[in-house]
């Protein structure tokens, strides 16, 4: 069965499902990690089209959190 626990990644909420192994709770990425990439607006518009459209309907919510986080 899916690991299907809330976890905080730097602030980021998400759904884990096979992203990180049952025993790590490392975040995937941190905050100065994506800070460092620099994303422009156009970016992050981009980023929000691809996620939410690949995202299942039941999961929006997670892609939007993850993509305002993306905005800050």
């Amino acid at each position: 069965m899916p690991d299907k626990t809330q976890r905080v990644a730097s602030g980021v909420y998400c759904l884990m499902e096979n992203a990180m192994n049952d025993s790590s709770r490392d975040p995937i990425i941190t905050e100065d990690e994506v800070r460092a990439l620099n994303f422009t607006p156009e970016d992050i518009l981009e980023i929000e089209k691809v996620i939410l459209s690949s995202v299942h309907v039941t999961r929006r919510k997670v892609a939007m959190v993850v993509e305002c986080l993306l905005a800050r």
